[in-house]
């Protein structure tokens, strides 16, 4: 299926289309994969909007616990690559 940038950039716009049709579970899913594919190309900013992305699905499902810490997660991504995060989602 291509390249690892363009499986992340699939993967994500696929977690969005199933957060938009309330398929939490399969968003999931599909923002797992595309945070795989940033974390290996090493895309900090692609990797800080797919945790922003995953960290609203848990936080739709309930699991505010786990929303938090990929919350923070990107903050530190922020943070530490001089990135911003402001215009995500």
């Amino acid at each position: 299926m291509g390249d690892k940038k363009s499986q992340a950039i699939i993967f994500s716009g696929l977690g969005s289309a199933y957060w938009k049709a309330r398929d939490f579970s399969k968003a999931k899913e599909y923002f797992e994969q595309s945070l795989v594919f940033s974390r290996e190309l090493g895309d900090r900013k692609a990797e800080a909007s797919v945790l922003i992305n995953l960290a609203s699905t848990y936080e739709t499902v309930g699991d505010l616990v786990r929303a938090t810490e990929l919350y923070e997660h990107a903050l530190e991504l922020n943070n530490e690559n001089k990135i911003s995060i402001a215009n995500f989602r």
